[in-house]
């Protein structure tokens, strides 16, 4: 009997224990998620106000009449402070903005890249990765222009850019519908040839539709041709596959640490 009373007092008060346990615990987590989610909310606000004084302070020295935005000469000078005293070119400051405004959205309206002539205050931290990202690409660039740029105009014409994807692509001559759109994307700033600033889209453009076997502008080329099915040069010759040793490499120009991928 003195066994059985001792079950029956100590069983309850041994679960009332681990219950007591496991609500501590629980109290334990929520107070760990609460103090998270303080954080997290603390690290927003910071990031607000840090944008703020950002914005403030471009807008306080550069901007005009109160405007919440920089236009293209406004635009230049900051660039110049930011390049050390060193003026952009205008194709530069052009291709900025283009980058700055690109998918920009207002009263529900989507811009072209060249539609807007300036930068809205909130878009001006994309302006500054774009350029930044631009100056860490320039001694790959530079070394580009130097080899297909032969008259030193700064920019690649459809001539130049069909060269540079020849090269590319392995020797092999890309097709007039795939220099045309490689063109037509890049070319943000509407000038019809490919500016220093551009070469890094064109490259990422390029391999890109050469993965992309269902490309419109590879449909294209084989329509021109008047055959059924016919891969990009830089894949197939005449419909027969390259050695692997052939086919097209990862480009080398990047926007700064990774990759180029713009859009």
């Amino acid at each position: 009997p003195s066994s059985r009373f001792a079950r029956e007092t100590v069983e309850p008060w041994a679960g009332e224990q681990a219950g007591v346990v496991i609500l501590r615990k629980m109290a334990s987590l929520v107070i760990v998620q609460k103090k998270k989610e303080a954080a997290r909310r603390q690290r927003v606000a910071e990031m607000k106000r840090d944008h703020k004084r950002f914005v403030d302070e471009i807008l306080g020295r550069w901007g005009h009449d109160g405007k919440k935005e920089l236009e293209f000469d406004s635009l230049k000078a900051w660039l110049t402070s930011v390049n050390k005293g060193v003026e952009p070119s205008d194709d530069e400051t052009k291709w900025v903005m283009a980058m700055a405004n690109q998918g920009h959205t207002e009263n529900g309206t989507t811009f072209a890249s060249m539609e807007r002539k300036s930068v809205l205050a909130d878009d001006l931290e994309k302006a500054l990765s774009a350029w930044m990202s631009y100056k860490d690409s320039c001694p790959e660039i530079e070394e580009v222009f130097k080899k297909f740029d032969p008259n030193g105009d700064k920019i690649l014409d459809r001539a130049e850019l069909a060269l540079l994807l020849t090269d590319l692509n392995q020797g092999q001559e890309p097709a007039e519908s795939e220099v045309d759109w490689v063109l037509k994307e890049a070319d943000v700033i509407g000038q019809g040839a490919i500016s220093k600033p551009c070469l890094a889209k064109a490259v990422s453009l390029w391999y890109t539709m050469v993965e992309d076997v269902d490309h419109p502008a590879r449909e294209n080329s084989r329509k021109s041709l008047g055959k059924e099915s016919l891969g990009t040069s830089a894949r197939e010759v005449g419909g027969t596959p390259l050695p692997e040793t052939q086919k097209a490499v990862a480009p080398s120009v990047f926007c700064g640490s990774k990759a180029c991928t713009l859009q």
